[in-house]
């Protein structure tokens, strides 16, 4: 049932290049990937962006021009990033500032992809934990906790972060 939400989000776009990207991160069959297979989709995806002049660096800008589309383009990205970073197990600074700051303009996302804002906070929270920084982790967790979502929900994973942070904490 899933699948066909997804499928049905993509009938709209013009960005169906990102399709099966997003099914390899629903599916969860991505786990099966080698760390060189991982790396290779951030590679294919960087080169799909680029060629479709989409730079993350002009998210405010691409959702004050209406480019509405473009917006969910990078929540997508950043979250598939955050995910396969976490996997890889070495999320670095500059990636993470950068997931950060796309995570931080949760609002501009469109309606049909809010999804991705949750999903962004707990691959986010994911990899500053992989780092031991259980500040950022909390407070990109507590944002997150907000965004209950009926579909693609993480909250009861989110929870379970939780417990996890106040452990780690105590």
């Amino acid at each position: 049932e899933e699948y066909v939400k997804i499928i049905k989000k993509y009938q709209k776009k013009k960005w169906k290049f990102l399709f099966p990207f997003e099914i390899m991160y629903h599916s969860r069959q991505i786990y099966r990937l080698s760390d060189q297979e991982l790396v290779k989709i951030i590679q294919d995806i960087r080169s799909l962006l680029s060629s479709i002049s989409i730079e993350i660096e002009k998210l405010h800008e691409y959702h004050s021009n209406g480019q509405h589309e473009e917006v969910s383009i990078i929540f997508l990205v950043s979250t598939i990033f955050c995910f396969l970073q976490y996997l890889l197990g070495n999320p670095d600074d500059g990636f993470l500032q950068q997931s950060l700051h796309v995570f931080n303009m949760h609002d501009l996302v469109q309606e049909d992809f809010e999804y991705l804002r949750q999903h962004l906070a707990f691959w986010l929270t994911r990899c500053y934990l992989l780092r031991e920084d259980r500040l950022a982790a909390s407070l990109v967790l507590k944002k997150g906790m907000g965004f209950r979502r009926k579909e693609f929900d993480l909250f009861p994973k989110m929870k379970l972060l939780t417990t996890e942070i106040r452990k780690a904490q105590s």
